[in-house]
Parts: structure tokens; sequence; C-alpha cells
């Protein structure tokens, strides 16, 4: 009877360590000695360290100017030191340590320093952690001696009418007792009691005794596969948070990487269309002088001006847009927003597409399978279910219980001469059976797991299938961003060359100011979309190291 975590890489998240810990049942030993004393051995605990696996792929290191290929997904190297290994090292700064430093041209590795520190959300995936690891001790406790102190005192008249005649009767009393109860793996029940009382107005005035009492199930809540299965759903309960806590870190900082990018994504774009504004103010200008020689028409300066208006219309939606993914971003952090920010932009550093190996999609998949932890989460809903399941099953026996008492008494005037416990000893057992008819609800209580059970492998075949689909998905859209790529360059260059001829041609009267302006629109969006999927393709290798279930931080 073992619960155990299944061999899984990647995973590197505090609240889910290094090595998955492979739990045993705790073993309750129970040795009854010659007078009925207990003695607990107590609980053992066997703890087994399984190495996690490591990413797919060959190590092959590069810095920003090499030509070397660069392999994604190597071995042991989470997304962000893959990406220290693309840029300069300027580039993954240390963690900004005090909050008067500021929150200015932030790296990435920054960025996911302080939302792993700050962002709400993981902080109260680790409080929920908290509480599952008290809901286990509180479990645990269960198979722990439970000790009773107990005291109490009584002083008393009673006045009675007896033939005329009034009698009074004086009681005085203390009383004292210590218990000890302890719970079985077996799901019986152990009691030891010393009790000791002294009544002043008795012939004897001392009385002492002790007990032991034995009871345990023989149907219906016996076993130790019963009774150790609420300690056992709290075992797998707490694996099961670590393993939420690990993904909603993951998450949290995948959104973080995401935005990172999309900031950047919205000032190149903001950037771009400063250029094109300053161009075309420029082209404005040269219009105005050409027509002040009588070599244009003056409707060409009316088009140049309601192209320039244009463009600061977009200059000012693209700002208001950078501020809005930056206001995103702080709230992501977990940080204030009246706190100024900005992230460094590292676009310079990752034209390197063309030198990035992508694995073949066959090993992305077996990564998948081998280091994705829902899968593993899926394995422990289903044994947490598999329990409930043999719960509601034994809940369908009748109730066969054994008791067992021993005890032993004495009384006397003096206390140590009650202490001998000679005056009476007394045992008994008792074999009680009690069958519930017609146990309607247990029945359906039965039913309900074992269709709860049958929802929980059919939910991990479509966990399965959605992480296969998740694989496919972001493979497909790295491999086309990676082409698009490609393209978009060859673009941009055909692109400048196309601007330079029709201004060429403008100059010496063969064209006219709206095809230069048309000349400079395809270039500014040309290169705006260069921009935007060099940036994406960033945003899909993160999403295809998370689909993989690969470290991002």
């Amino acid at each position: 009877m073992h619960e155990y975590m299944c061999c899984v890489g990647g995973g590197n998240f505090p609240g889910l360590y290094k090595h998955m810990v492979l739990r045993k049942n705790q073993i309750i030993m129970v040795t009854f000695l010659n007078r009925g004393f207990l003695l607990i051995l107590g609980f053992s605990f066997v703890l087994f360290f399984i190495p996690i696996a490591g990413g797919a792929g060959e190590i092959i290191s590069t810095d920003s100017t090499t030509t070397k290929p660069v392999s994604l997904f190597s071995e042991n190297r989470s997304y962000i030191l893959w990406m220290q290994s693309m840029q300069r090292a300027d580039s993954l700064k240390s963690p900004v340590k005090k909050e008067e430093a500021g929150y200015q041209d932030l790296s990435l590795r920054q960025c996911l320093d302080i939302a792993f520190y700050n962002n709400f959300f993981i902080k109260n995936s680790r409080r929920d952690l908290l509480i599952s690891e008290s809901n286990l001790r509180e479990a645990e406790a269960e198979f722990l001696p439970f000790v009773n102190l107990g005291a109490g005192a009584n002083i008393g008249k009673d006045r009675t009418r007896l033939d005329g005649d009034m009698e009074e009767t004086h009681s005085n009393s203390q009383q004292g007792s210590v218990s000890v109860l302890q719970n079985l793996s077996s799901g019986a029940r152990v009691e030891a009691e010393v009790s000791s009382a002294r009544d002043k107005f008795s012939d004897r005035n001392f009385s002492n005794e002790a007990k032991l009492a034995f009871t345990q199930p023989l149907l219906r809540g016996g076993g130790i596969k019963r009774g150790l299965a609420n300690l056992r759903l709290s075992q797998l309960s707490l694996l099961n948070r670590e393993i939420e806590d690990a993904l909603a870190i993951r998450d949290t900082l995948l959104g973080v990487i995401e935005q990172y990018y999309i900031i950047l994504q919205s000032k190149r774009q903001l950037d771009v269309s400063l250029d094109a504004l300053e161009e075309k103010r420029r082209f404005l200008e040269a219009t105005k002088i050409k027509f002040s020689l009588d070599q244009i028409p003056e409707s060409e300066i009316s088009r140049s001006e309601i192209q320039y208006l244009q463009e600061r219309e977009n200059v000012v939606s693209r700002k208001t847009n950078y501020e809005d993914q930056l206001e995103k971003l702080l709230i992501q952090l977990g940080l204030s927003l009246d706190k100024q920010l900005s992230v460094k932009d590292v676009t310079q550093s990752l034209f390197q597409v063309e030198d990035i190996v992508i694995p073949p999609l066959e090993q992305c998949l077996q990564a998948a399978m081998a280091h994705r932890l829902e899968l593993l989460q899926s394995e422990i809903i289903i044994r947490q279910q598999r329990i409930a399941l043999d719960k509601t099953k034994n809940d369908l026996l009748p109730d066969l219980d054994l008791s067992l008492e021993y005890a032993t008494r004495d009384s006397d005037e003096e206390f140590e001469d009650s202490t001998s416990m000679r005056d009476e000893n007394v045992w008994d057992a008792n074999l009680s059976l009690s069958i519930p008819l017609p146990n309607i609800a247990r029945k359906e209580a039965y039913k309900r797991a074992r269709i709860s059970l049958e929802k929980k492998l059919t939910d991990r075949k479509s966990r399965e299938r959605n992480i296969i689909r998740e694989v496919k998905q972001s493979y497909r859209r790295l491999k086309s961003s990676e082409s698009s790529l490609l393209i978009l360059k060859r673009t941009v260059e055909q692109a400048k060359k196309s601007l330079e001829q029709e201004r060429g041609r403008f100059d010496v009267g063969l064209s006219t100011s709206n095809d230069v302006t048309n000349a400079q629109d395809d270039l500014f969006e040309t290169q705006s979309q260069y921009f935007f999927e060099l940036l994406e393709y960033q945003i899909n290798i993160a999403r295809l190291y998370k689909a993989m279930g690969l470290d991002l931080y």
C-alpha cells in the first residue's frame, strides 16, 4: 500500500521540490505487554528520491556574436537560461533589491523575480499550500496518543425529614484521572485510564481504578486499508496542492514572459510610427518646397498633409496601447499602478532566428508525456478516487465489532493501602453485530464513487490528448513564426529598395506623392510586422517550453 510519485522532468518550482518524494503509508505498530500496558512504537517513514529527468536535446551553447546553432530545450536548462545564452550578459540582470532603485529598464529575469515574490496569485497559492500542509498534520495527529487529564471536586449537604426528625448528610469528594487514547492503523482504538477519588465521609476514603479497553471493527471500518484512508487522502491532497502551486507559478511566469514581449512589440510599433511620422513630416516639407518651385500641383501638399495627420493619429493610438500594456505588467508583477515601469529592449539581440535548432515534433511529444505535471496530477486524483471508492465499498459491510476491557479497583482508608489494586479485578469481552437494512444510502454512495472514478479515468485520457494537441499547436506556431520571419526579413529589404526608387522617381517628376507615401507605408508596415513576429517568436518558444513541461524560470 504505497502512495507514489512517478518520475517527472522539469517542474523546478518552489513548493514542488526538485526530487519527487515516494511516500509510504505510516506503519503503526502496537505491542501489548503482560499487564495490558500499551507501548506505541510510532510511525516509520520511508522516503525514496527519484531524480527528475532533464529536458531533451543536445547542449550547444553560443553567445550573441557566434554563428553556431543554438539548440532549444537543452538538458537541465530553463527558458530563461536558454535566453541568457542567446543574449548579452547585461540583458539578464540580477534582481532589483531595493524599491528605491525604481523599476526602470527591467530585464526579463528581473520581471520574473519580482513576479515570483509579489504576484498576488502566487502568494495565495502558497497560502493554499500551507493549508494543505496543516490538513496533513491534522490527519497524522489522529495516530498520535491523545492524553486527557481530568479533575473534579464536590461539596454538598442534603437534609431529609424522617419520622419527624431532620437528618443531614454531607458530601465532600475529589476526583482525578489520566487517560490515553490511541487510534491504530487497523481502525482499532485502545484506551488506558487511571483514576483516583477521595470521599471524606465514606468508610473507605480513597478509591483507585485502572482500566484498559480495546475496540476493533472486524468488518465495516476495519482493516489497515480503511484505517489509513483519511491519512492517505491527506498525503495525496498535499502532493496535489504542491503540483497546483507549481502550475500556478508556471502559468503566472508564462504570462509575465508573454507580457514582456508584448510590451516590446508595442514599443517597436510605437517607434516605427514615430519614425514614419518624422519621415512624413520631412516629405511634407519637401512637397511644399517643390510646390514653391512650381514643380508639383498644390493638391500634392494636401495629400502629404493628410498622410502626416493620419500617422500622428497612429502614434497617439500606439502610445496609449503601450501605456496600457505597461499597466498590465505592473499588475502581473504585483506592483501598485502608480509605479513607473519600463523594460529593457532586447530586440537587437534576437536576430539569430536562422541559427536556432528546433527539435523534431516526436521528441517534443515524448518530453511532454514525461514532464507535464498535469499528467502526474491526474494520477494523484485517480488514486484519491480509488481510495474514496474503497471507503464506500467498506461502508456496505455490516457492523461487527470486538470489544475487550480489563479493569482493576481498590479502596481503603489510607491512600497507600488503596494502590495495590487487589480488591476487584474485572474483564469483559463483547462481540456485536449490526446489519443495516435496506442500506440504500450507502449503496448509492458506492455507485456515485464508482462513476466518479470512471470520470477521472476519462479526464486523464482527455488531458493527455489536450496536451498532445497543445504541443502540436505550439510546435506549428513556432515553425510558422520561423518561416514568417525569414519571409518578412526579405520583404523589409525589398521595401527599402522600393522606397528609394520611388523617391528618385518623385525627384525627377516621374511619380506622385501618393506613390512615395505608399512606398513609405509599405516599408513601415513590413518593419512593424517583422519586429512583431520576431518577438512573437520568443513568446512561441516559451509556450512550447510550457507545453513540453520544461522549466521557464
